[in-house]
């Protein structure tokens, strides 16, 4: 029975061409549309690795100073967190962080712009990053105030592809 329905449907089709070509061109480009839409949307608003926990967190970005004649704005810096917001009550995990900066790095007399992030022990614990080789900046090398540096995949095949020395020049 379904193969007649099927059938007859593809018959009625066939003696409409134009009608049936305009119908599922148009219903095949909504879709697509669609598609493409929902697409940027999640792109845009959706979580996405290594921050999936977005909906968990809080975030501190600015901080003022007033007085009764002047007033001063700017990012809230790592050591005024820790100093200041440390501790808040009802906290499931805490970390801090720095806003993006840049760090040039010379290697065989080439510069070589990278961003720049300084953060703590916790900060790869709450988030979901996956570690090629090595493992993340731990307790211990914070409170030892050990020199660690985590790189993503593109800053060390600019780095450790070829051979040559390289420095880091911090801004």
């Amino acid at each position: 029975m379904l193969r007649n329905y099927f059938k007859i449907a593809f018959k009625v089709l066939l003696r409409r061409k134009f009608f049936t070509f305009v119908s599922l061109f148009a219903i095949s480009f909504t879709l697509v549309v669609l598609m493409v839409v929902v697409a940027l949307v999640d792109s845009t608003f959706g979580p996405q690795a290594p921050e999936t926990r977005l909906d968990r967190t809080i975030g501190i970005f600015g901080a003022q100073l007033r007085g009764p004649e002047s007033r001063i704005s700017g990012l809230a810096g790592y050591r005024l967190l820790d100093t200041c917001a440390r501790g808040l009550p009802g906290v499931e995990a805490e970390s801090f962080f720095t806003s993006f900066g840049t760090a040039t790095c010379f290697k065989d007399d080439a510069a070589i712009k990278l961003s720049l992030r300084r953060t703590d022990g916790a900060y790869w614990r709450i988030l979901d990053f996956d570690y090629l080789e090595g493992g993340p900046l731990t307790d211990e090398d914070e409170r030892n105030a050990n020199m660690v540096a985590v790189i993503s995949a593109s800053t060390r095949q600019k780095l450790f592809d070829g051979a040559g020395r390289w420095k880091v020049d911090r801004h």
